[in-house]
Formats: C-alpha cells, sequence, structure tokens
C-alpha cells in the first residue's frame, strides 16, 4: 500500500494553490479555473484507469500514466492557459514524495526534461519572432513611410495604396504573401499590351 497519495497528497493540494493565485488575476480567471477543474477531472480519471491510487494501488501504474498520452492531454490542456508550470510542481513534489520509488522518479524526471526543452523552444521562437517583426518594421519605413503596418502574434501586415503584404511565421520558417492591386487606364490595345509587357517582366 502506498502512504503518500498521488492525487490527495500531491495533485489537489498543488491544484488548489493555483487556484487561489488565479483567483487574484482578474483578467481571464474564469478559464483559467474552468482549466484547473478540467485538470483534476483528467487526474481523476486516469487513477481509476490506471490504479496508482492508495487503497490497492500500485505506483508502477503511475509511472505508466505519467508516459502516456493520457498525461499529454493533462499538459496540453495547462498549454492552452500558459499554465504548463503546474505540471512542472505536480512531477517536482512527485520526485520528493516518491524518492524511494525509482520507476516513479525516472518517468517524472523524463516529462519534466520534455516539458523544459519545449519552453526553451517556446521563448526561443518567441525572441526570433520579436527580432523578425522589429527589422521587418525597420525595412518598411525605409521604403514606404507612409505605410501601415498591423503586428500580430504570428502575422505582420503591411498595407499601402494598391500593396499588401503578408509576413507570416510557420513550423518552418516564414511565409512571405504579397498582394497588388493595380489600376491603370490605356488608351489603345497597344499601350495595353505593352504595360501589360512591364508587369509581367517585373514579376520575373
Amino acid at each position: 500500500m502506498t502512504k503518500i497519495d498521488f492525487l490527495r497528497h500531491i495533485v489537489n493540494p498543488i491544484l488548489s494553490e493555483y487556484s487561489e493565485l488565479w483567483r487574484e488575476r482578474v483578467e481571464g480567471a474564469k478559464s483559467l479555473m474552468q482549466v484547473i477543474d478540467e485538470v483534476r477531472q483528467l487526474f481523476y480519471r486516469a487513477e481509476d484507469a490506471y490504479c496508482f491510487g492508495i487503497y490497492g494501488g500500485d505506483l508502477r501504474g503511475l509511472a505508466k500514466y505519467l508516459l502516456s498520452k493520457d498525461f499529454d492531454i493533462v499538459i496540453s490542456v495547462l498549454k492552452s492557459a500558459k499554465a504548463t508550470e503546474i505540471a512542472e510542481k505536480i512531477l517536482e513534489e512527485a520526485i520528493k514524495k516518491y524518492s524511494e520509488y525509482p520507476v516513479v522518479i525516472e518517468a517524472c524526471k523524463r516529462r519534466l526534461s520534455e516539458l523544459r526543452s519545449q519552453e526553451i523552444y517556446s521563448q526561443t521562437i518567441e525572441e526570433d519572432w520579436s527580432r523578425i517583426v522589429e527589422t521587418i518594421g525597420r525595412e518598411v519605413e525605409k521604403s514606404m513611410p507612409k505605410a501601415h503596418i498591423t503586428i500580430g502574434r504570428e502575422v505582420v501586415n503591411v498595407k499601402t495604396n494598391g500593396f499588401e503584404l503578408l509576413i507570416m511565421k510557420t513550423k518552418d520558417g516564414l511565409k512571405l504573401d504579397a498582394r497588388v492591386s493595380i489600376s491603370r487606364e490605356c488608351k489603345s490595345i497597344n499601350e495595353l499590351i505593352e504595360y501589360l509587357n512591364k508587369l509581367i517582366n517585373a514579376f520575373h
């Protein structure tokens, strides 16, 4: 019989702690509390599915759960609220409380390593995007001082008369989408063809 109950001695106290912290955050507090409730339900369902409860349970089931796709769902839910620190804290506390159970320690450490690697990658991506946005802004201001620039988390939109640029962040790098709107009146078919040829050559 396990002396430390994963849900009641580790998970619930940490979720309660963050519930109190989030109540102080007025903006988005409702959605944050919903995340806490959803995560708690996921843990309770896992206890039944993987049989790691204190009464008749086996901590090998807990190790299996922590390395499973079911625990991936917990991480995804927390990630949606930018709260993966909760998963980290739960794993860190489990390492302390289950120091005599190598199988659990190994699972926790593996998950912690994955989580922290993802955080470093995400932070790097954000920093790179900030530098990209800054560079784009400088170049646009030099070339098109009257352009209107809108900056989003993953898209920069540049608009000026008859011209629009979209610079998007993708998983492989950056994508540029240029849109040109041109209007010209021609007095003859020859003038039209001449201008059309110049236009085609300009884009080749």
